[in-house]
């Protein structure tokens, strides 16, 4: 199951039939990513302005980036989100733990992006683990540390919940996606038996799939089955 933010923002130009202007923003939204990384290179490295430049330059002409621009992928504007959230993650270090605006936004950034891709959902791990050595090395109390993740976290699950219980209206589940499960069983426990088995991944793919449907084909991933997969797994 794909997660709503790129299906959303595309929506309003399928129905106006005018896609062509979707892709003109997302082309044009994709020039902003060599600009975040120039700026994000001079917070790193303040005093090195040719680094960003190079960074900027580098990353104004990777191919790959310009490619992904002019398809409907959520790369784009995924990147764009998480150059964001990097950035909020330097305004929480260098405000300070008292900063609560900078702590929402990153939040904020933090559930725009998953909305976008699932694996932003490992960003407040980040965060956490940021804010703990924070704690450790600045003896901030634990008080402090847990503000700033009830926080962020609150913020983060704010933001993607209307997924959530629309998953849960739709399919009676309370999860955010299928991917982990689908993953899993499409790409990650095939390689494990083929490995075990000394086996090809092919042979082991299909022998997998026999084992959940009937012809052999490869399984409908629905997040209403997710533990019965999480079982295979």
């Amino acid at each position: 199951m794909r997660t709503p933010g790129y299906p959303v923002l595309m929506a309003p130009f399928i129905a106006s039939n005018s896609l062509w202007l979707f892709f003109l923003i997302q082309i044009l939204a994709s020039s902003t990513i060599p600009i975040l990384g120039y700026f994000l290179s001079l917070r790193m490295f303040p005093l090195n302005k040719k680094l960003a430049y190079g960074v900027g330059i580098i990353l104004a002409l990777e191919p790959q980036s310009i490619l992904l621009s002019t398809q409907l992928v959520t790369e784009t504007f995924f990147t764009i989100l998480f150059l964001i959230t990097l950035g909020k993650l330097f305004d929480y270090e260098e405000r300070g733990p008292t900063s609560l605006w900078s702590l929402v936004w990153l939040g904020l950034f933090i559930g725009l992006a998953t909305l976008f891709r699932p694996i932003g959902m490992y960003l407040p791990y980040v965060f956490l683990i940021l804010a703990l050595w924070k704690k450790i090395t600045k003896n901030l109390s634990w008080r402090t540390f847990i503000i700033q993740a009830l926080i962020v976290i609150g913020v983060f699950y704010i933001t993607i919940l209307p997924w959530i219980y629309r998953n849960y209206k739709t399919y009676g589940v309370w999860n955010y996606t299928s991917i982990r499960s689908g993953l899993g069983v499409v790409v990650w426990a095939p390689s494990i038996i083929a490995l075990d088995k000394n086996i090809t991944y092919m042979e082991a793919q299909g022998e997998l799939y026999k084992s959940i449907t009937p012809d052999g084909s490869q399984p409908n991933i629905d997040i209403t089955k997710e533990k019965e997969y999480n079982k295979i797994l």
